[in-house]
């Protein structure tokens, strides 16, 4: 019954992507007309919701706002984002400090990912330096997402932990607005349980976002290229509920921030017929971009789907190629938190309706997933999804289907 519905959703679901815009052209919102939408029950952007999230959309949206908003979003990209560069360059021992032996996603990272031969990660908690200090009652303390944030002292940075707040801050609090309005769609859904979103958004101690401020480095030559595949990020899907981007800017050797050079390289999107498409940001470069992540997509029902992504290094290896600096800021729930799927269908029925048509050949499909979860007993009748239940088995698999 299942493949047969899978069957009659992808003919249905070609058919539609046929006709869609390209995925470059990513919906724009306004926060104002977000406020505004909020305000009034929403019903009116929800037609711009479901082209950036449903089956057939990109699975991103770009924001957008007045002169500050702009003017924010400028200072962020040129002033901060920078400071990736400057921080991957720090002395051996100052980059030894700052890396976690518990956990990758908390501190500095080099060389961890298998495409990690040209890129350096830095990640900490938006809010506060000890998020294991605020945890809701069901939430034991875990070593690889509650660590202490690792930040260089003053001395070795002078204002980076200041700005690295307020940039990671600025891309949440935007997010959970953003996460309202959708919030009002979701509720339209059969079976969603309300908040799911919303609260997995909000900024306070006690989340479990995680930002990471990326540094892509030029490939020295074409042996590392080849490393990586010419990918300064491979394809891949975000774990979480909602990502917030604030776009890269390119910084040269004398450390100015410079146009790309390269048109290849940048963001891309993978479409529902298997294309990848450049994402191209408003006029201007002064938007923020959001993207959701699996959890989304399991607690909508698949009303709303993640996308694959990946981030294409130059054509060329060049030690000369600028510096890409971006950051991300990853909201998801905790991994004790439920990820409660629309009570009106069953896990395989959620699975059956995401769009695994296209996704990168290591990862393994939502269908795959379920069952293995089945098989493991992480998910029955009296046993509820977890988000740390769906990452496990989604990273231990990366390769199985």
């Amino acid at each position: 019954l299942f493949s047969t519905f899978r069957a009659m959703l992808r003919a249905s679901f070609c058919r539609a992507a046929a006709a869609a815009s390209p995925f470059g052209n990513i919906p724009v919102l306004n926060l104002a007309e977000i406020r505004s939408a909020v305000a009034s029950g929403g019903s009116k952007l929800f037609p711009v919701i479901d082209a950036a999230f449903g089956p057939t959309g990109p699975g991103a949206v770009w924001i957008v706002g007045d002169d500050d908003f702009s003017a924010k979003v400028r200072r962020l990209r040129t002033e901060f984002l920078p400071k990736a560069k400057e921080l991957a360059l720090q002395p051996d021992d100052v980059c030894a400090r700052l890396a976690d032996p518990d956990s990758i996603i908390t501190g500095l990272a080099k060389g961890i990912e298998a495409t990690d031969v040209a890129k350096t990660s830095f990640y900490y908690h938006p809010v506060g330096d000890e998020p294991g200090n605020h945890l809701p009652s069901h939430q034991g303390f875990d070593k690889f997402w509650h660590s202490p944030n690792r930040f260089p002292s003053d001395d070795e940075m002078p204002g980076f932990k200041e700005a690295s707040r307020e940039a990671a801050q600025f891309v949440v609090s935007t997010g959970h607005e953003l996460a309202q309005l959708m919030e009002l769609r979701l509720q339209q859904v059969e079976g969603y349980k309300k908040g799911s979103l919303s609260n997995a958004t909000e900024m306070t101690p006690g989340a479990n976002h995680k930002a990471r401020l990326i540094c892509y480095h030029p490939y020295n030559n074409e042996g590392e290229r080849a490393k990586s595949k010419g990918m300064w990020g491979a394809a891949h899907l975000d774990t979480g509920s909602l990502t917030g981007l604030l776009p890269g800017v390119f910084i040269d050797e004398n450390n100015n921030v410079v146009p790309n050079p390269d048109a290849h390289s940048g963001l891309y999107v993978v479409d529902r017929q298997g294309n990848e498409a450049r994402v191209q940001p408003p006029a201007e470069n002064d938007a923020l971009l959001y993207q959701i992540g699996e959890t989304l997509q399991i607690v909508s029902g698949g009303e709303m789907q993640a996308t694959p992504h990946l981030i294409k290094g130059p054509e060329k290896a060049d030690p000369t190629f600028p510096t890409r600096c971006a950051m991300a800021v990853f909201m998801q729930p905790h991994p004790m938190d439920e990820l409660h799927i629309p009570s009106s269908i069953t896990p395989e029925q959620m699975a059956s309706r995401t769009a695994d048509r296209f996704l990168p050949p290591e990862w393994p499909t939502m269908e795959f997933r379920v069952a293995e979860m089945r098989k493991q007993g992480l998910i029955g009748d009296d046993k509820p999804l977890t988000f740390g239940a769906h990452g496990a088995v989604t990273f231990s698999n990366l390769k199985a289907a």
